[in-house]
């Protein structure tokens, strides 16, 4: 069920590839590069493009700038799928610092003018981030063999499951496999420094509070804390990344693969965490969406939610949160039942919240039932019933 419901067989072969692919990179061997990614005309792997894997600092970009080699940024930047914004993790060059900096920035750095030049006249295509909620499961196959979570393993399968994954075990089955895993002795360490790392471009104020974590209770209790802080709005972009994953040949941009290693351990807390408690009784979902989103919740539909949802207990807890919903005008009321044994129960957060509102989060890729739908002084208040999966 929801996205993470399918098998695992690509963890293996991506972990492999992204290895070679990046060992090539930094020996400037980029036929090996093409041999795995593909070309601009027929790509193979461009979900990788904007990877920067757990042992490295810098993405493939950013390593054509070291070698300043023009005939591969060219080359890259003309995939579709490649984000010239992609920023380095913390470190330091022979020229200095290049922590948060993007290829373009290096290459200034490094004094590679034209370079520079190439990267600063290729024109990337606007990302659309107006994702609507609604998503019917009706994806491609490329969506359902690489999604953020299974890619999000491979690049960073070292800290979070080094043992060899079983092609076919199912997804929820190797997240509990990692938990295990994470949460024995001082695996945990390797985890945290891994999500610090790899959130530094993306957020740097969840990866200081994250890296500062000086045991395991403090570690899991500060990734629920980061998810509710809003001056960081960490939670928008890490719930556009998730649904972005309905895309047709899904291509996360590297915001998205940045933020996978924490999105990953939320999911896991949220999935298995004891200290969690999973609710029962009914939450309350409120959100601004767009006329066309919203005429999708209809009686009778099923439909999975792919990011993060927060709700309440109580319904005068329930806040809107413009920023993080698709565009759109118009306020809707979701009602939900969880009474249904169900692993997408939401669990209550309130301990470890920035704050009090009586929040209860649903993991990615929970799906629903359109009950009933009615209006209420001019809101429309929409009644769900959540799906079980035990």
């Amino acid at each position: 069920m929801g996205i993470i419901s399918s098998s695992t067989r690509s963890i293996e072969q991506d972990r492999s590839d992204i290895q070679r692919m990046f060992a090539a990179a930094k020996l400037g061997n980029w036929g090996e590069v093409w041999r795995i990614l593909g070309t601009p005309g027929r790509p193979l792997k461009p979900y990788l493009i904007n990877l920067v894997p757990e042992d490295r600092r810098w993405g493939l970009l950013q390593q054509a700038v070291w070698w300043n080699n023009h005939a591969a940024i060219r080359t890259l930047l003309q995939f579709q799928a490649c984000d010239k914004t992609l920023k380095a993790k913390d470190g330091i060059s022979e020229k200095g610092p290049t922590g948060g900096n993007t290829a373009q920035q290096i290459a200034d750095l490094f004094g590679y003018l034209e370079a520079s030049k190439i990267i600063q006249n290729h024109i990337t295509p606007e990302s659309e981030e107006d994702i609507e909620t609604y998503y019917d499961g009706n994806s491609s196959i490329e969506n359902e063999e690489y999604g953020l979570f299974r890619l999000t393993l491979a690049a960073y399968k070292g800290a979070f499951h080094p043992s060899y994954v079983d092609k076919t075990k199912q997804l929820p089955v190797l997240l509990n496999d990692v938990f295990k895993h994470v949460n024995t002795g001082k695996n945990w360490i390797a985890v945290r420094d891994k999500v610090s790392q790899s959130l530094y471009p993306a957020c740097k104020e969840a990866s200081n509070v994250v890296s500062q974590c000086t045991t395991k209770l403090d570690f899991y209790k500060m990734i629920v804390n980061v998810y509710t802080d809003e001056t960081t709005q960490l939670y928008t972009y890490l719930n556009t990344a998730l649904r972005r994953q309905r895309d047709t040949g899904f291509k996360p941009t590297a915001n998205d693969l940045a933020l996978g290693p924490y999105i990953l351990m939320f999911h896991l807390l949220l999935f298995c965490w004891r200290n969690l408690v999973r609710e029962k009784t009914k939450t309350h979902r409120k959100m601004k969406v767009s006329a066309r989103d919203l005429a999708k919740y209809q009686p009778g539909t099923k439909f999975t939610w792919l990011s993060f949802v927060s709700s309440s207990v109580q319904q005068q807890c329930a806040q809107i949160f413009p920023s993080c919903a698709p565009s759109g005008d118009l306020e809707v009321h979701f009602i939900i039942d969880n009474s249904g044994d169900s692993q997408w129960q939401p669990l209550n957060i309130e301990d470890y919240a920035c704050y009090t509102e009586k929040e209860r989060v649903y993991p990615a890729g929970a799906q629903f039932l359109v009950k009933g739908r009615s209006t209420k002084t001019g809101v429309p208040t929409i009644q769900l019933k959540l799906l079980g999966s035990e």
